[in-house]
């Protein structure tokens, strides 16, 4: 609760800053709102406006993978485990989802707004003199890298149907799944403009590669992959603390249980106990006498400080590597490149990989390393595995926005 406070008042605090006179209140006398907005078209308000977005981003992540990892066959919810009530969880564990589901609401509206303040960004930074170039450049680099990632999570996680992927901008027409990670695509070619260094540009490589790899585009896919993350490089993460805890910590983690993980998991470390460094469990015994495993990545350690989510790494920029080699799209060694991966871990080596059929494969190489990092769902789909025929492969758009859209399907 303390987060969700928190995040209120953020919220509020931030959309009061942002939303333009015409749009506030009838009663407040629109000098006052425009000297806020002026107080905020400043350039020592950029750094500000960064952390809103990043805060923004933050919410919606953990949210959303939760939501995205339910619905896909990596977690699941079971009522035979102490303190899981959530029937809005429930509907996305058996993919009957209803369009007033709030825990989608709470990964769909954090989502739209720090969408929106990178994109009102921008437009603050084009009004800007700046003296300092290099403020500036950071400015539309994060504008442009989350207005990115924002419809890059619209693309691979909602739908208008079961089956048809995409969503919507600024109460816009339906966008498909494809037409928006070209949207995506867009915005992350234009933060390349603005990487302050080499980091940043490999990672917005990994996000471009990624973005095409999920649309089957692999030529490119293999162009932006080869220019992303290598070992070494630190991640791209969405942050947490204590005040503003990660929800796969205290909705499906030490805190509070209501999603498991699939048994798959503890027989992958029965398999091959090493395993047990990349997918950390921990047992919970269900009220039929089951025992029933949770994740225990994301935790609050020794330091008080709460685990961030991976959303881009350097070990998967990897596994999109060695995939495309596996599928004719480029050269090398797809088997050296995933036990770097598993070196990372000091997981076993493998000697061999394949696509999709015997393991060792990449799919499931993807399963155990990106695991509760929201990878599953899209991987289902891309490989034509998902576990619930004419159930919802996405993430259906919010029944408030539907109201609200004109251009959407009530």
């Amino acid at each position: 609760m303390k987060r969700k406070y928190i995040s209120l008042l953020l919220f509020f605090a931030i959309t009061t800053l942002f939303i333009s006179c015409e749009d506030y209140v009838s009663n407040v006398d629109p000098l006052v709102d425009a000297v806020e907005d002026e107080v905020l078209t400043r350039e020592s308000e950029v750094p500000f406006l960064i952390i809103g977005i990043q805060d923004e981003f933050a919410l919606a992540t953990d949210d959303l993978f939760i939501a995205a990892d339910g619905l896909s066959d990596q977690l699941f919810f079971t009522r035979n485990v102490p303190n899981a009530t959530y029937p809005t969880y429930e509907q996305i564990d058996i993919g009957d989802i209803l369009l007033d589901n709030n825990s989608i609401d709470n990964a769909f509206n954090p989502l739209q707004r720090f969408r929106k303040y990178a994109d009102t960004l921008i437009a603050r930074l084009d009004k800007i003199s700046f003296e300092d170039t290099d403020l500036q450049k950071e400015g539309y680099y994060n504008a442009y890298l989350y207005g990115g990632i924002a419809r890059y999570y619209l693309a691979t996680y909602f739908g208008l149907t079961e089956t048809q992927g995409g969503g919507v901008i600024n109460v816009g027409p339906f966008i498909p799944s494809n037409q928006m990670y070209d949207l995506a695509v867009e915005r992350f070619k234009t933060a390349l403009t603005y990487a302050p260094g080499d980091y940043e540009t490999r990672l917005v490589n990994s996000l471009i590669a990624r973005c095409y790899l999920f649309k089957g585009d692999y030529a490119n896919a293999a162009t932006y992959a080869q220019q992303g993350l290598i070992n070494g490089d630190s991640p791209l993460e969405a942050k947490y603390s204590t005040l503003s805890d990660n929800n796969y910590r205290v909705q499906a983690g030490e805190l509070r249980s209501q999603f498991v993980v699939d048994f798959r998991f503890p027989e992958y470390i029965n398999q091959d106990p090493s395993e047990a460094n990349r997918l950390p469990l921990k047992t919970r015994k269900g009220g039929d006498g089951v025992t029933y495993y949770y994740q225990y990545k994301y935790k609050l350690d020794v330091t008080g400080l709460v685990s961030s989510i991976p959303v881009m790494t350097w070990q998967e920029n990897n596994l999109m590597k060695a995939e495309l080699i596996l599928r004719g799209a480029m050269a090398g060694d797809a088997v050296a490149l995933v036990n770097e991966v598993r070196e990372s871990h000091s997981v076993s080596t493998i000697t061999d990989i394949s696509l999709d059929s015997s393991s060792p494969s990449i799919v499931e190489e993807r399963d155990k390393e990106l695991f509760c990092q929201g990878m599953r769902l899209p991987d289902q789909r891309r490989f034509n595995i998902f576990h619930m025929p004419g159930k919802w492969q996405y993430l259906p758009i919010t029944e408030n926005e539907r109201v609200r859209n004109p251009n959407l399907p009530e």
